[in-house]
Order: structure tokens, then sequence, then C-alpha cells
């Protein structure tokens, strides 16, 4: 049989009034089909997120580090010691805007537990709060504890944000010695970057691989309904050619889902809107049917 190319596949996939003419070709090329689709598709998906996330690094990053470091300037030295805080700026109290949500940073080594919970930090839901033996973190009015004396046992721990060097300066001090760690800021959003761009890079083919297979199962359960259609119509027709009738009517779901993912158009309920697309598609390509014609693998 004469091999269609892909462009003419796309006619016979997204035209609903030739997708009876899947019927007669090989499985083996809806196989194909279906693979170059979801790799187009998954380009244009990937290229999406690398702009998104380019224009989010460059331009949105450094007024994330501006902001951070505008709210660290005033960030107290802290020092742990035999289980216990004590800090140059005591009581300490930074309140942090992260979207509609209030998060608080706190140093009090003269509050309790009480004072968190029902006290007067209970008007926090999001918080870290550093007392004098503990380190309680409160989310969303979920209080975790965790004593100091448990964290670190017979060191000494100096903490403090350097502004100079955009970094958060942590000074350990034990039996075996002094040991400074830096971490900074521009650091941070290095290595956040560049896991982002490999994660992208590497995992494209990864994607793919396992989008194509599942998409292949999917509409390998999908393809049930026509078929059963077809034995109930009494059609003569294989399950391979039903199958392969299914990929090509699921040409509209995956571009419906492909909007969907890169938000050029917000479609509500996606799925169900692709799986009548498959339904309609399919079913018409099964009315239309030629039956005097049976697909021929090479």
């Amino acid at each position: 049989m004469q091999r269609v190319g892909f462009l003419e596949k796309l006619k016979i996939g997204f035209n609903f009034q030739r997708v009876k003419e899947s019927l007669n070709l090989p499985l083996s090329q809806g196989f194909l089909y279906l693979l170059v689709l979801i790799l187009i598709f998954s380009i244009i998906v990937f290229l999406a997120l690398y702009f998104y996330f380019y224009s989010f690094f460059e331009k949105d990053f450094p007024e994330i580090k501006e902001r951070t470091i505008k709210e660290l300037e005033d960030f107290p030295e802290i020092t742990i010691k035999d289980g216990k805080i004590s800090s140059s700026k005591d009581p300490f109290e930074k309140i942090i805007q992260i979207k509609k949500e209030e998060f608080v940073f706190v140093v009090d080594t003269k509050a309790s537990y009480d004072d968190v919970e029902e006290g007067r930090y209970k008007i926090y839901p999001s918080g870290v709060f550093l007392l004098k033996d503990k380190v309680i973190i409160k989310e969303r009015n979920e209080i975790k504890v965790y004593p100091l004396a448990e964290a670190i046992k017979g060191e000494e721990m100096e903490i403090k944000f350097d502004s100079q060097k955009e970094a958060l300066l942590i000074k350990e001090i034990s039996s075996k010695g002094i040991e400074k760690t830096e971490i900074s800021l521009e650091e941070i959003f290095f290595v956040l970057k560049k896991i982002f761009y490999q994660l992208l890079i590497f995992g494209f083919p990864l994607f793919l691989l396992f989008y194509y297979l599942y998409t292949l199962i999917k509409i390998l359960v999908l393809s049930l309904i026509p078929f059963f259609v077809a034995k109930l119509s009494n059609k003569n027709l294989t399950f391979s050619q039903t199958y392969n009738l299914s990929i090509f009517s699921f040409s509209l779901p995956l571009l419906f889902g492909l909007l969907s993912i890169i938000s050029l158009f917000r479609i509500p309920f996606v799925g169900w809107l692709g799986f009548l697309a498959f339904l309609f598609y399919s079913l018409y390509g099964l009315s239309q049917a030629n039956l005097s014609q049976k697909a021929k693998e090479p």
C-alpha cells in the first residue's frame, strides 16, 4: 500500500469527514503518526515552558533577590549554645508578605509555646518562632516543635546575614574545630536555574517516551468503544482497524490538551471536551466507513 505523508495524515486526523480513511491505513502508520504528533506538541510545550521560565529567571528572579535582601537586612545575629538561643535583637519580629499570606519570623527567648499557640503570636497562621530552647514552625495553624538540645548537642552555632556578601553566614564551633558555611542568594538562584535547564533538556526525551506510551494505552482503552459499536452494528472491522481509527480520532483531544497546558486559551472541562470529540470523530468514522476495504499491513 502506498504510504501517506504526515500532512495528509493530519488532514485525516483533524477532518471528521476524512477520519474514516484511517481504517484503510496500516496500524504501523497510525503509531508513527501519533509519535510525530506528540513530538511536535511536546516541542511546543517545552518551548513555551522555556520562554516562560527564561522570563522568570531573567526578570522576576532579580526582583525576588532584591526583595529578599531587603527583607533580610535587619535579620538579627543569632547564637545557639548548649541548646539555647541568644540574639542581638530580642525580641525580634519580622512580617513577610508572601502573595496574600503573612509569614512571620520571630526571635523571643522569653516567649513560650503557649504564646505561639494561644497568646500574642496566635494571630499569625504561619511562621518560624525561635524561643529560648526550641524552634516552632507554624504552617496554617499546624504547629511543629523542634527542641534545640536534640538538634545541636554540645556545639555553638552563630547565624547572621551579611548584606555586603548577600549571603547567610553560619559558623559552627565544636570539639572538631570551627566550620564556616556561606549560603549565597546568588548561588541559590544559579543552582535553581541550572537544575531547571538540566531538567528541561534531559527530561524532554523521557517525557516524550512516557507520554507516548501513556497515550497509546489510553487510546487502546478508548478504542474498545468503537470496536464494540462496530460489532453491535455488524460491521466487519478488526480491532486493529478500530484502534487505528481511535488513534486518528484522538488528534483533536491532543490539541485541546496542548492548549490547556500552555494556557493560550482557557478551555473549561478540557477532559470532557476531548472525550466528546473522540466519540464524535470515531463514531462518525464508523458510520461512514467503506466496508469493502480493509487495512493491509505492509
